[in-house]
């Protein structure tokens, strides 16, 4: 396991950055004073601030194997001075999670010899690609429909849209569809049909970084104690495209370092403009994208563009205003706080927040019977945890009556329950939930306003105090 030494001058911030590293798959230690690091960075890969307190360049003269900066403002103008001293990247101050992450990325493709292969696909070419691709496996992408943009199987290569800002519904209907069939039974003869899908080697073409995270996170849930026999049929020999994203003010997956991380993708598309630069990171990506005929070499003016562009989409479109790692010490403290009512009383529990999120997997099972009463279906539907009958038993009682204890569920089931159990948060930054929700309610909002809040109350409890 990669180690990584942590250097902020405060210790909540680099105990926050330290459990960000460890959710990263690093073996992180924080240090607070410049002189202690100094001798700790050998070898190592480092994250530190640059500032009047800690001194960027000595702590590269401890010679970390790689290092990222958060420059603090009044420093600015040591930027590219601690790129020439052989700093990995360096970021104005405070370090968005997102940013620390592609920087991450760069340091790992040198180590590894990533991407297998860097291709060029001009825009005018997508229809060609597709086309090639439906031609070696099923391909689902973004197609524009009457209800909206949906990741849908391909019929019409040119109906494929992946320039987008989100899609409505996630992907994760291709391999968690709104409805399915479990079973069908036929009272009258006395027989079950168990229903179950066939392996079909596809392609999810068009995939952005957060949702690729949210398949990922679903990968855990439906794999975890019980495995779910349909979700893995349709999840297996799945080979996964990316592409950089489009933001709006919705989104906050560079706040929570789910922007670009290349965990699950056979192949990314980093969206130069004229033309996609195709990052090839996997040797089924290889075999199934050499013969499509339509890529081209990439020249080094496009790796560089490329590096431009996913630099700039690294930077936050919402003030970094908490950090993801603390997310869950930070719910726990707030279970009875007032925002809760707050925003349950704006909420309309309608439940378009959790049809619209991409790791939001609840569901309801109904039997559906003919008319006659001899054959029928068991059918499993989506559900929501945020409508009032969710939680109603079957003697009648509601153990989440109010809005607002819905609401507060929502949120601890993204942030602190799953979180706990997974070691990552269950919300990708993606801002479906704020862009559709009719009362406005965002969870970044929620979030910044608890942590103003408690931040020290949440700095005394992270630190030990």
């Amino acid at each position: 396991m990669q180690e990584v030494v942590v250097v902020f001058s405060d210790p909540f911030t680099a105990e926050g950055y330290r459990r960000f590293m460890e959710s990263q798959g690093f073996s992180a230690k924080a240090f607070c004073s410049q002189d202690e690091a100094v001798g700790a960075v050998r070898g190592k890969l480092l994250v530190a601030e640059h500032s009047d307190c800690v001194d960027g360049f000595a702590l590269l003269r401890g010679e970390p194997e790689a290092a990222v900066f958060g420059v603090d403002v009044g420093k600015a103008q040591d930027v590219a001075a601690l790129k020439d001293a052989g700093a990995l990247d360096a970021f104005i101050a405070p370090l968005p999670p997102g940013a620390l992450v592609e920087a991450l990325n760069q340091w790992l493709d040198k180590s590894e010899g990533t991407p297998k292969a860097v291709k060029v696909l001009l825009r005018d070419d997508l229809a060609e690609f597709v086309k090639a691709l439906m031609e070696k496996r099923t391909v689902y992408a973004p197609v524009d429909t009457r209800d909206g943009l949906k990741f849908i199987k391909v019929d019409q290569p040119a109906a494929v849209r992946i320039t987008y800002t989100s899609t409505i519904l996630p992907p994760k209907r291709v391999f968690a569809p709104e409805e399915e069939t479990l079973l069908r039974f036929n009272l009258k003869e006395k027989t079950v049909e168990a229903v179950e899908p066939s392996v079909e080697p596809k392609v999810l073409l068009g995939v952005h970084p957060c949702d690729m995270q949210a398949i990922l996170r679903l990968d855990w849930a439906f794999t975890h104690r019980n495995p779910e026999v349909n979700y893995i049929n349709r999840r297996k020999d799945t080979l996964i495209i990316g592409v950089t994203c489009v933001p709006d003010e919705n989104c906050f997956c560079q706040n929570l370092g789910t922007w670009n991380t290349r965990e699950g993708y056979d192949a990314f598309l980093v969206d130069l403009g004229d033309r996609w630069l195709v990052e090839i990171l996997t040797e089924r990506g290889v075999e199934t994208l050499s013969g499509t005929g339509v890529l081209r070499e990439a020249s080094e003016e496009d790796v560089q563009k490329a590096k431009i562009v996913k630099r700039q989409m690294a930077m936050p479109q919402r003030p970094v205003t908490f950090h993801p790692a603390l997310l869950p010490t930070l719910m726990e403290m707030a279970e009875h706080d007032k925002t809760w009512v707050d925003v349950g009383n704006r909420c309309f529990s309608c439940g378009t927040c959790t049809l619209v999120c991409p790791t939001c997997y609840c569901f309801n099972v109904e039997d559906v019977v003919d008319i006659k009463l001899e054959k029928g279906e068991r059918v499993r539907r989506w559900d929501s945890c945020q409508l009032s009958t969710f939680t109603v038993v079957a003697t009648g009682e509601n153990f989440r009556k109010e809005r607002e204890s819905r609401v507060r569920h929502r949120m601890y089931r993204k942030y602190y329950w799953l979180a706990q159990r997974f070691g990552e948060t269950f919300c990708v930054g993606c801002g479906r939930c704020g862009r559709y929700c009719v009362a406005n309610i965002h969870p970044y909002d929620i979030a910044t306003k608890l942590q103003s809040r408690y931040c020290l109350t949440l700095a005394d409890a992270v630190l030990g105090k």
